[in-house]
C-alpha cells in the first residue's frame, strides 16, 4: 500500500526554513568545489530567488522558479546523504503547487537494479553450469531489483523570500580552517586500512580539511612525494565510522587526478605518513 503524502504549508519563513536554506546552500558549496558543479541542476550565483525549501526524517530539498529546479537529498540523521531527484520548474509556474507535485513523485518506490557485470571474468557465487558434450556452460544469475520505498511522509515547507543567492567557493570547513572533532579518529581509521609501500618508499596520505557533515572526504596518495591515486572515503550513517568507496589512479582516470590532486593541496590539513 503507497503511503499518503502529507506536508504542511507554512506562512513566513520560520527559522528552520533558513537553517534548511543554509544547509543545501552549504552543500551546493561542497558539491561546487569538488565536483565542478550542483547535482541536478544549475545554480545560479547572484539570482534573487523565492525558495520553497522542504523536509522530513528522510529528504530535504527545495523547490525555485528562479532557479528553475525542484531538487532533494536523502536526510541521513544531522547530515544530507546522496542526491535523490530533481526535476525542471518552468518560470511561470505556480511555485507552490510545484512543490506539491515533486513532493508527489519522492513518494514513488526507488527501483534499484544491480545488474551483473558482463564483462567480469569472475562467475557469481550462485552461478549455475551444466556439461554438454564435455563443455561446461556457465548459467549467468538475473539481474536483481531492490525497491526501496521512500518516506514522503510529514513534509513541512516553507518559503524563504527575496534570497541573493550567494556565489559558491570554498565550502566552510576549508575556508576557515575548521579541524574536526573526528580528525583524530579518522586518521587512526586510515592507518588501519592503508598499507606502507615497499621498502624504502615514503607514503603520504594527504587529508584535507573536512566537515564531519561532508558526505565524501578526498585523500591524495602520494610515494616519495610523486602523487599515486586519488581516494574517497564515505562516512556511514552512523558519522562514526568510514568505509573506502573507490580510488582515481594517473593512468586510468588522467583527468579525474588533475582536477582533484591540486585541490586537495590547497585545502590540505594534515598528513599521514607510512
Amino acid at each position: 500500500m503507497v503511503a499518503r503524502v502529507a506536508w504542511a504549508f507554512q506562512g513566513p519563513c520560520q527559522d528552520e526554513g533558513k537553517r534548511i536554506l543554509d544547509e543545501l546552500i552549504e552543500r551546493w558549496t561542497w558539491e561546487s568545489f569538488w565536483d565542478g558543479g550542483t547535482s541536478g541542476f544549475q545554480y545560479e550565483p547572484r539570482t534573487n530567488a523565492n525558495v520553497d525549501v522542504f523536509w522530513n526524517a528522510s529528504f530535504v530539498g527545495m523547490c525555485s522558479l528562479e532557479l528553475g529546479s525542484c531538487t532533494s537529498y536523502e536526510r541521513n540523521d544531522a547530515r544530507l546523504g546522496q542526491f535523490a531527484i530533481s526535476t525542471k520548474l518552468l518560470r511561470g509556474s505556480d511555485l507552490r503547487q510545484g512543490t506539491g507535485m515533486f513532493l508527489r513523485g519522492l513518494n514513488e518506490s526507488r527501483v534499484i537494479r544491480q545488474s551483473n557485470n558482463p564483462t567480469s571474468r569472475r562467475q557469481p557465487d550462485n552461478a549455475g553450469s551444466f556439461e554438454h558434450g564435455g563443455t561446461v556452460v556457465s548459467i549467468p544469475t538475473p539481474g536483481r531489483e531492490v525497491v526501496v520505498q521512500r518516506n514522503a511522509s510529514g513534509f513541512q515547507t516553507c518559503v524563504v523570500t527575496n534570497n541573493n543567492l550567494p556565489p559558491l567557493g570554498r565550502p566552510n570547513s576549508i575556508r576557515n580552517r575548521i579541524t574536526p572533532d573526528n580528525l583524530s579518529a579518522f586518521e587512526a581509521w586510515l592507518k588501519y586500512r592503508l598499507h606502507a609501500g615497499p621498502v624504502g618508499t615514503k607514503s603520504e596520505y594527504l587529508i584535507p580539511y573536512y566537515a564531519p557533515t561532508d558526505p565524501i572526504v578526498y585523500l591524495l596518495i602520494r610515494v616519495n612525494g610523486v602523487t599515486e591515486s586519488v581516494i574517497f572515503v564515505l562516512t556511514k550513517p552512523s558519522g562514526t565510522d568510514w568505509q573506502i568507496g573507490g580510488h582515481f589512479d594517473p593512468k586510468e582516470s588522467p583527468t579525474q587526478i588533475r582536477r582533484l590532486a591540486p585541490l586537495i593541496l590547497s585545502a590540505k590539513m594534515t598528513s599521514v605518513f607510512r
